[in-house]
Order: structure tokens, then C-alpha cells, then sequence
């Protein structure tokens, strides 16, 4: 376990994420114990084609999913968005999206991408949640809060140098 969430500020913020999603199955019309972290598969779920709940904490975006399609179906996406990119580095913005979509993907089920309305950098991670317990549930949305974290860094450098020079300081591993 990370050590900064074995801190006393930490772990109530660890519990208060795992309290919250343990809640919304039932506000929801269906219940989700922490003993057995599995979706219901109840008339109250399956009433709407497709449901979705989205939980907001600055950046990120956490939104559970329930759909009759089984490809979207128990899932949770995770949505993080990093600063607006310089609109001369666009298309070394894409190269390095490109590059570290390729390093990534057998290891994690994500991608980063450009939002082309907004102008910023997305992170998009998918889970399912029939696989993930509640506990392993409130890990992921640490892992994902400290990737999101890095990945600000390096994009806020890489900002810095492109205003400062025509370079972009990330190196390519393809």
C-alpha cells in the first residue's frame, strides 16, 4: 500500500472514497456489500438502458456505468484532464500521446488522448467493475490520482520549455 495513504489524513481520505461508492449502488435502486464488490443484477439497475453516475473531485472525473450493452456495462472509467496544450505544439502534443498510448497499452487498460474542443490533454482509464472490489476500487482511484499527478508535472515542464523555446522536452520511446 502507498505510503502516503497509511497517514492519519489519508486513509479517512482512502475510507471516504470507499464509503461513497459503497452508496451509490443503493441510491441507485440496488445494493453493493464491501464483502462481495460485484454490481446486482436487479430490475432496478436494468430499468434504464444505459446509467451513469459521475463523481467529480477537481481534474478527475470517476463515472460508474451500467448499460444493457455488455461492452459498456459495470464498468468505471476514470477521466482525468491536464492543462490546455500550446496551440504551436499540437502536433508534437499528438506524437508523444502517440508514443506513450503505444508504451502503455499492454500493461494498462488506457489511453491518453487530445480533447480538439477544449484543447486538453485526457487521460482515459476503464475498468470492470465485476473484477474489482471495493478496497482494490479506492486503490485504482489513488493510482489513478498519482498518475494524473505526474503526468501534470510533465506537461506543466513541457508547457514551461515550448513558451521559453521551440524544443519539447520529452524524449520519445517507441
Amino acid at each position: 500500500m502507498n505510503s502516503d495513504f497509511d497517514s492519519t489524513p489519508g486513509r479517512a481520505a482512502r475510507e471516504q472514497v470507499i464509503a461513497l461508492l459503497s452508496l451509490l449502488p443503493g441510491q441507485l435502486g440496488g445494493t453493493w456489500s464491501l464483502d462481495d464488490a460485484s454490481y446486482p443484477d436487479w430490475p432496478a439497475w436494468r430499468a434504464a438502458e444505459e446509467l451513469a453516475v459521475t463523481l467529480r473531485i477537481g481534474t478527475r472525473e470517476f463515472t460508474l456505468l451500467h448499460s444493457l450493452d455488455a461492452e459498456r456495462s459495470a464498468r468505471l472509467v476514470v477521466e482525468c484532464r491536464y492543462g490546455t496544450v500550446p496551440q504551436f505544439s499540437l502536433i508534437e502534443c499528438y506524437r508523444q500521446l502517440l508514443a506513450r498510448n503505444h508504451r502503455n497499452f499492454p500493461e494498462h487498460p488506457s489511453t491518453y488522448a487530445l480533447d480538439s474542443s477544449t484543447k486538453t490533454v485526457v487521460h482515459i482509464t476503464s475498468y470492470l467493475l465485476e473484477s474489482i472490489d471495493a478496497e482494490k476500487l479506492a486503490n485504482v482511484l489513488v493510482d489513478g490520482a498519482q498518475l494524473a499527478m505526474r503526468w501534470q508535472e510533465e506537461f506543466d515542464q513541457a508547457s514551461e520549455a515550448l513558451q521559453n523555446e521551440s524544443s519539447f522536452p520529452f524524449t520519445l520511446q517507441i
